[in-house]
């Protein structure tokens, strides 16, 4: 379902959150709490800067993203939210999601080694 380009992309970026919870919680949730991830995601700030508060860390603006996405099917954002920056949050880091599900996939103990998955060009 997350590279299903026919559903909405916060459908799609819920699919992308859930398989890094799979990968490091087992099915539990607190990945925003678990070292493990934010280790790797830390490696990706470079590609969310821009949208980082001031001492905003990339998991905490993942787990921001997380929660728009997850409300967004119940409640879209107020007019004049969406005004004030065009795009939001979930767009802005499904990028970033992607190469993080990406890494996740392509990790030796989950890869046959065979096929190695990479952004398209």
């Amino acid at each position: 379902r997350f590279m299903n380009t026919k559903l909405p992309l916060d459908v799609r970026w819920l699919h992308g959150y859930k398989l890094a919870e799979w990968h490091f919680q087992r099915g539990g949730d607190g990945l925003v709490k678990n070292a493990a991830w934010q280790a790797l995601v830390s490696g990706f700030e470079n590609q969310v800067v821009e949208h980082l508060k001031r001492g905003q860390k990339v998991h905490n603006l993942i787990e921001r993203a997380r929660a728009l996405a997850a409300h967004a099917m119940l409640e879209p954002p107020a007019q004049d939210e969406r005004l004030r920056k065009p795009g939001d949050l979930v767009q802005w880091t499904f990028p970033l999601l992607t190469q993080i599900v990406m890494h996740i996939l392509n990790l030796p103990e989950l890869s046959n080694g065979t096929v190695k998955l990479q952004m398209p060009s």
